[in-house]
């Protein structure tokens, strides 16, 4: 019987293997992962998806610098991609200096705007490359697809329920320790997403669920909706579902009014 471990984290071998109607591979990566690679090669077949652009809406002081896309625009993205409400679709961090965070939070925004099928390529581009398999020169279109986006298929939190969640010590906050200590939601306790992590790969299952003991339904957020997402995964692949904060610290300390907590 299958985990949602199986169900969510996929290995090279795996992603070799799946047939390739109604499959979609995307590389995942910010704007910089891109332009310091130039002509990135990528999984072949695969589309590259840009951050800021592509799984992100326009910044807007409250809702963060990376709120969720419309669903209007999310449709239209998805349609280009070649995305059907039946796809397979496999995420990735696009190169080895992109944070597996920015290929959760592409898992976050596919499975949000429901696509029930969506895989996270455990190790991204490097573990690709390391078990043998080739690169390839980029698709920049494909076959149109028919899927719609439908939000609300994982749960996000506004402001005002991130400060009960931190309150009743249900929020993490996924940033850096460093960060964290500077300055962060009252209540808020620290899980830097590379404690789950390492190396691009996820923890294994035994690490993680010692990690997640002792906290009840717990949320996160980040910096800008980001790293939360990686947490959000992490757990996810436990069968715990975690709230995200959209708009994190860039929404949060957008209010002037919000109280900060500065203590590590």
């Amino acid at each position: 019987m299958s985990t949602p471990r199986d169900r969510l984290l996929i290995d090279a071998e795996r992603l070799a293997a799946l047939p390739r109607e109604r499959l979609v591979v995307l590389a995942a990566g910010r704007r910089d992962d891109f332009a310091a690679a130039g002509q990135q090669q990528v999984i072949p077949g695969a589309l590259p998806v840009v951050l800021e652009d592509d799984l992100a809406g326009d910044p807007d002081g409250v809702h963060g610098r990376l709120p969720l896309p419309t669903p209007a625009a999310l449709t239209q993205r998805l349609r280009r991609w070649g995305v059907h409400d039946d796809s397979v679709v496999v995420v990735y961090a696009a190169t080895p200096k992109t944070t597996p965070s920015v290929a959760t939070r592409a898992w976050f925004v596919l499975r949000w705007a429901g696509l029930p099928d969506v895989r996270l390529l455990d190790g991204g581009v490097e573990a690709w490359t390391r078990a043998g398999k080739p690169l390839a020169a980029p698709l920049h279109g494909a076959e149109p697809g028919t899927a719609t986006a439908t939000p609300g298929h994982l749960p996000t939190l506004d402001a005002d329920e991130a400060a009960l969640a931190a309150g009743n010590g249900r929020l993490y906050d996924t940033r850096s320790a460093g960060q964290y200590a500077l300055g962060h939601i009252p209540g808020a306790a620290s899980l830097p997403v590379g404690r789950v992590f390492q190396d691009g790969r996820l923890l294994p299952p035994d690490e993680l669920a010692a990690i997640a003991a002792g906290t009840d339904a717990p949320a996160a957020y980040c910096g800008g909706g980001v790293a939360a997402t990686g947490v959000a995964f992490a757990f996810a692949t436990l069968g715990v579902t975690v709230p995200v904060y959209v708009a994190s610290w860039s929404g949060w300390t957008a209010d002037t009014a919000r109280p900060v907590e500065t203590k590590a």
